[in-house]
């Protein structure tokens, strides 16, 4: 059995074993005691390259409302490297403008931590909030993105937006907020940046998580070697 399918299988128990003390069927909680195995790191496939992600930002309409939503989400999934659910999660108050930040509350492990968005995402969230937010978003909703029904918006409902606008990008690879994580942590890897401020990024609580983003652009070298070195070109040596 995979690692993956008895990880889900563990989830599985967890998840009864504490409804069971929940509902007062068990004298405790031993939910705690049902700890799933490490699953094995691979390395991101289809990675998007940046011409890639740079025309996918593009596809939006910025004239309609739901489209610069769009824009905004695109631009701060790709800015920060927060995953998907992470995305839903702040709310208008969580975003800094001024310093340029967001603070993402209950990451993995139920870590809050602080992300910078950069000069374009930032210019990018204050239109969305000055102008498009409050149209879009019902009286008293706090959410930073928001349906088109006006509340928090749904990590499927993200997933299908963002692969609608890669399939109108006409993108080889089937774009998901996942493949724009990893397109940012690898882009920023191929630009030199230190492994721990990319790790930092990621929310990783192990470096050897990020280190996976290395092994790729090694990839890209052994690419680069095959191709551009004399012994490998000349078939007459």
């Amino acid at each position: 059995m995979k690692v993956t399918t008895r990880n889900v299988r563990l989830r599985s128990v967890r998840c009864f074993t504490q409804w069971l003390y929940e509902h007062d069927h068990a004298s405790h909680d031993a939910s705690a005691k049902v700890v799933s195995a490490r699953e094995p790191v691979e390395l991101p496939r289809n990675v998007l390259s940046e011409a890639e992600v740079f025309a996918l930002i593009a596809v939006p309409d910025t004239q309609t409302l739901l489209g610069y939503r769009d824009k905004t989400i695109i631009e701060l999934l790709y800015a920060t490297a927060i995953r998907v659910r992470e995305l839903t999660h702040p709310d208008v108050g969580d975003i800094d403008i001024k310093a340029g930040v967001a603070l993402i509350r209950h990451g993995k492990g139920k870590k809050d931590r602080v992300v910078p968005m950069g000069k374009r995402a930032s210019t990018t969230v204050q239109t969305y909030l000055e102008g498009i937010h409050s149209e879009l978003a019902n009286d008293g909703e706090v959410a930073l993105v928001v349906s088109y029904l006006g509340k928090r918006i749904s990590t499927e409902a993200v997933a299908n937006l963002v692969r609608s606008h890669g399939r109108k990008a006409k993108l080889k690879t089937k774009v998901t907020p996942h493949i724009l994580r990893h397109a940012c942590a690898t882009h920023m890897m191929r630009r030199g940046a230190p492994i721990r401020h990319v790790q930092e990024l990621l929310g990783h609580a192990d470096i050897k998580t990020t280190q996976i983003y290395t092994r790729l652009t090694n990839q890209e070298l052994m690419e680069a070697h095959a191709k551009f070195h004399p012994r490998e070109q000349d078939e007459a040596l």
